[in-house]
């Protein structure tokens, strides 16, 4: 936990684009506000609702709850959401199921924005034109009709996109030698029930030389 704060800030401080990705996480956060009659008329499904029973367990259980009594998924998100299920257990029910969704919509927007900068990092624009170019790249992931849907289901798939893109976003910018990238990277793998391989396979391509990327 400590060395994945220590490359959250580290990622913020060597961020180019600050005011921008703050921008953009105010539009991803007007939007889901604003879907968020439509986000309500989705009910948990199955695999939610044994994520959110894991995540009441006590603290020390739910690593193993998790690989024996749910889908054998890494536990990172059922740890994170037992917290977040305790800071807003006061609320009124009627609100808890949107509540309860906010971490994810949160991840998924702030994906969205890495998902921005990667396909504009190498692209010689104008800054008119870069802050228009990425708020529409954002805007066409964020609201893609799948990565929406998964970006506020309570299940470990948003978190897993999180770490894929911050992985590439270390690559395209020539950061796979620092500490942060080597930390997300290793988490990300060992957070992903789904790509773990492929993302090691892929980060280690950045020990070649770039000619051979």
């Amino acid at each position: 936990s400590g060395l994945l704060i220590f490359a959250g800030v580290s990622i913020w401080l060597q961020l180019e684009k600050k005011g921008v990705f703050l921008m953009l996480f105010i539009v991803g956060a007007v939007f889901f506000l604003t879907a968020k009659a439509a986000i309500l008329t989705t009910e948990f499904w199955g695999d939610e609702i044994g994520v959110i029973q894991i995540a009441q367990e006590k603290f020390d259980t739910i690593a193993e709850l998790a690989m024996t009594r749910h889908v054998a998924v890494p536990p990172l998100d059922y740890q994170n959401l037992h917290w977040w299920l305790l800071l807003t257990k006061n609320l009124p029910i009627s609100q808890q199921e949107f509540v309860w969704r906010v971490p994810y919509m949160l991840v998924h927007i702030v994906t969205a924005i890495f998902f921005a900068f990667i396909v504009l990092a190498n692209l010689d624009l104008s800054r008119r034109e870069n802050i228009f170019y990425t708020l529409l790249v954002f805007l066409v992931y964020l609201t893609n009709p799948l990565f929406f849907v998964y970006g506020f289901e309570i299940r470990f798939y948003a978190l897993s996109l999180l770490g894929l893109m911050l992985v590439f976003y270390g690559y395209v910018k020539q950061k796979t030698t620092s500490l942060w990238w080597i930390v997300i990277a290793l988490f990300s793998s060992l957070n992903s029930a789904i790509f773990p391989l492929f993302i090691m396979l892929f980060a280690g391509t950045a020990l070649l030389p770039q000619s051979e990327r």
